[in-house]
């Protein structure tokens, strides 16, 4: 369990500290509609898409499965499925923000067009959010 904190938060530091994902680059934001469920921004999404970045991207998604964060992901559509596994209910949301803004980026990488993740328990198969670089992460 010790292991898996320290992976963690190691995953969570390479993701704000290495690759930068997201950066708010516009005018204020409304954080009067902001609530712990749900994160209303104006961002755009920039991202690094050397070959190096995706690369990186690649092995934190890998970790993340690994550590029991993520179950699995799909490609379904042009947009990715993403079943969160036992370790996603403990992290906090804003970790949880960055970790599928990882997600969106490297599957934006891939196709352009997917601007969307969809979020899945993946006991239940029951869609439980989805995160837009436009609207952020929203967690029903």
């Amino acid at each position: 369990r010790f292991t898996c904190i320290m992976y963690r938060d190691a995953v969570i530091l390479a993701i704000v500290l290495v690759l930068g994902i997201v950066y708010l680059s516009s005018g204020p934001s409304d954080h009067s509609t902001q609530n712990a469920t749900s994160v209303r921004a104006t961002q755009k999404l920039t991202f690094d898409r050397s070959p190096e970045a995706q690369a990186s991207r690649k092995e934190i998604i890998e970790g993340l499965i690994t550590e029991g964060v993520f179950y699995k992901i799909d490609k379904i559509s042009k947009y990715a499925h993403v079943f969160v596994g036992r370790e996603w209910n403990g992290l906090p949301f804003d970790s949880k923000s960055d970790i599928i803004g990882v997600v969106l980026a490297y599957y934006l990488r891939e196709n352009p067009g997917a601007r969307m993740v969809i979020l899945y328990d993946y006991r239940s198969g029951e869609n439980i959010g989805s995160f837009t670089a436009e609207r952020g992460l929203s967690i029903k």
